[in-house]
This record gives structure tokens, sequence and C-alpha cells, in this order.
């Protein structure tokens, strides 16, 4: 007649709900996979970039420009390029020549 026993019932039922959270639990997996691989792939901070300009040892002037400007960092100075730089106010080629030849 095509009916089934209530063992059958809650055995059938049973099986679809443990196959339904294998694959919950397998795609839960799978994304922490990825989650970790893309964590790897991030590139390392340069240990560089959180020297601050005073341990530069800069003169009096291209250290008070950047000041001025709320570079306080080598990483802050690193955003800037060289044009953007000699835009500061009191920030001429010599000032500009120092940095780069503290950096180097």
């Amino acid at each position: 007649n095509g009916s089934i026993s209530p063992e059958q019932a809650i055995f059938s039922g049973s099986n679809l709900i443990i196959d339904l959270f294998k694959s919950i639990n397998e795609h839960k997996i799978k994304k922490e996979k990825e989650t970790i691989k893309e964590k790897n792939h991030i590139k390392p901070i340069d240990p560089y970039t959180h020297i601050a300009i005073e341990e530069l040892q800069l003169s009096v002037r291209p250290y008070n420009c950047l000041k001025r400007a709320q570079i306080n960092t080598i990483g802050d100075l690193l955003e800037y390029s060289p044009e953007k730089l000699l835009e500061l106010k009191n920030f001429g080629r010599k000032s500009a020549d120092e940095v780069f030849a503290t950096l180097k």
C-alpha cells in the first residue's frame, strides 16, 4: 500500500537531518580553510613602518615640516610621493634630498 512504519519514518528522517548537518559542517570547514588561506596571503607588515621620524635624525626644517603635516612614522612618510612632499609648506628640494638620503 506504499506506507512505511513509524520506525522507518524516524530512521529516514534522522538520516536526512544527519546528511543536512554534515553538508553544513563541510561547508563551514571549507569556509574556514579559505579564510586561513586568505590570511596567509596577506603581505607581512614591514617592521620599519612603525619607526618614528625622530629616529631619522633629520635637521630642524625637514623634521618640523613633516611634523606639521602630521607625518609621524616612516609608514606615514612612505604614503607620500616625492611630489606631494615638495608641496608641503617650507619643504624644498634640499629637505627632500635629506629625507630620501636618510631613508636609503
